[in-house]
């Protein structure tokens, strides 16, 4: 996990980071498995 700035030391930045990443992550996932239904 990377620290941008002190900001990123109040617990509401972090949990708002990490579930912008979470989020972005499954997107990603979905996105990819819409298209190849193939893969796993």
């Amino acid at each position: 996990m990377r620290l941008w700035g002190p900001e990123q030391f109040d617990s509401n930045a972090l949990d708002r980071k990490a579930l912008e990443a979470a989020v972005n992550a499954l997107s990603e996932i979905w996105k990819s498995r819409r298209r190849t239904t193939r893969a796993k």
